[in-house]
């Protein structure tokens, strides 16, 4: 059964973009002017997955079946990222 996805504390909404075969869902939770990429478990506990250092928002667009989220950096230039719980930068 479809739920809604909380957003993080302080944000206005939550915003699916993938979900992988084990139900965790990988999108964006925004706020009045920021958004940061987030891992939703099952459960729709939501964990943040924030910007490379001195970048201001964070986006997540795909996960896989090990829980790794790919999705971009948003600061001097986007930036590729895998957001595993910490930002890693690719290539």
């Amino acid at each position: 059964m479809p739920s809604a996805l909380r957003p993080l504390p302080g944000d206005t909404h939550g915003e699916a973009r993938a979900i992988n075969d084990l139900g965790e869902v990988a999108g964006s939770s925004r706020g009045v002017d920021h958004a940061f990429a987030v891992r939703w478990d099952p459960l729709g506990n939501p964990t943040e997955l924030r910007p490379l250092p001195g970048h201001y928002a964070s986006e997540a667009y795909a996960i896989n079946t090990f829980g790794v989220v790919a999705g971009d950096s948003h600061g001097a230039g986007a930036t590729a990222v895998l957001l595993t719980g910490t930002v890693t930068t690719v290539g």
